[in-house]
């Protein structure tokens, strides 16, 4: 008659694993943590782990099915956890079933894509003198002035000049009514070759623009002529 008898291993803690008098192939066996250690020495064990070397290799990955194996740190008792791949990438700020990367703004933020869904909700938001458009195959943004967005208040004192105004490109029409008045012209900037035959007429004098000082009407009864003796500076 045979008898069977169970195998038992040495078992404990694993703050209390041997580590004196111990012989090469002893097996101990932890009953916190659930690992099982084989002696190497005299004095030292290591856990029994597979070969990864030696194992198949695993053809595709379902990131909602498949797991790793992650060591916890922070937990009491077993430490050995496994997590599927998608929480791993989660955990990671890696988009489950994609090669994007989600960003932050600082450590620690909230993370996101740059462009968002609509390219208002994004990390990156364009304020309102300025705007972007996305590729339409995702790869680049493109970041622009928008329409309107350089304001008078936004330019710096003398930031336009000649140099800066191209040829004929500010005519009547980019001129508001009024302007123009005699404070923003230096004396003798406009002469007679700077206005255009015709260009002044009656229209473009206000009422009080020229002050006579004295005129004389003469004539012999064929010709008349008149005389004005100073034409004052006015407004123009």
């Amino acid at each position: 008659m045979a008898i069977e008898l169970p195998i038992v291993l040495a078992n404990g803690l694993f703050a209390d694993l041997p580590n004196t008098g111990i012989e090469t192939g002893e097996t101990f066996y932890t009953t916190d943590r659930k690992t099982f250690h084989i002696a190497d020495g005299a004095t030292s064990t290591f856990p029994a782990v597979p070969a990864v070397d030696l194992l198949t290799t695993l053809a595709s990955v379902d990131g909602a099915a498949d797991f790793l194996l992650i060591h916890d740190a922070n937990a009491v008792g077993v430490k050995e956890k496994k997590i599927t791949i998608n929480a791993f990438r989660t955990a990671l700020n890696i988009p489950s079933g994609s090669t994007d990367e989600l960003v932050a703004v600082v450590d620690g933020g909230t993370s996101g894509y740059v462009w968002g869904t609509d390219g208002t909700d994004g990390i990156l938001r364009a304020g309102s003198s300025m705007g972007y458009t996305k590729d339409a195959g995702n790869a680049f943004v493109t970041l622009n002035v928008a329409d309107g967005g350089i304001s008078t208040a936004k330019l710096a004192d003398d930031a336009v000049t000649n140099a800066k105004i191209a040829d004929d490109a500010v005519g009547t029409a980019q001129i508001a009514d009024d302007a123009v008045t005699q404070a923003n012209i230096a004396a003798g900037a406009v002469g007679a070759t700077e206005i255009a035959a015709g260009a002044v007429g009656n229209t473009r004098l206000a009422s009080t623009a020229l002050d006579i000082d004295s005129t004389y009407l003469g004539g012999n009864g064929i010709t008349t002529s008149l005389t004005i003796t100073r034409i004052a500076g006015g407004t123009f």
